[in-house]
């Protein structure tokens, strides 16, 4: 009997046992501070400013200004912007980066 080939992220995990394991120890959306009250912010806070604070696109994100795992205010407006996936994805690795949570300087989509 023919055995099914492995999939692209059976492969992945297979060689990356460490990003899996920490997926495990970052919990689910809810233990990080995403329940059902931030999803009533954040639809609410989308309603409200639906344009990217950084390029003028339609925002898909809520992004905390000052991370809640750092001690920012996780249903504060002035901790929060919108923000569209290029942009978030730009702040993020930036912020993994550099510890800024900003795009770096002459960053451009």
């Amino acid at each position: 009997m023919p055995i099914k080939a492995k999939s692209y992220f059976q492969k992945y995990r297979e060689a990356h046992p460490q990003e899996r394991q920490n997926d495990w120890q970052r919990g689910n959306a809810a233990s990080r501070g995403y329940d059902h009250q931030w999803q009533i912010f954040r639809i609410q806070w989308l309603t409200a400013n639906p344009v990217c604070k950084l390029c003028g696109h339609i925002a898909v994100l809520v992004d905390h200004i000052k991370p809640i795992a750092v001690g920012g205010a996780r249903l504060d407006p002035t901790n929060v912007r919108s923000l569209c996936r290029d942009c978030h994805d730009i702040v993020t690795a930036n912020y993994r980066k550099t510890g800024i949570n900003e795009p770096p300087k002459g960053a451009s989509k």
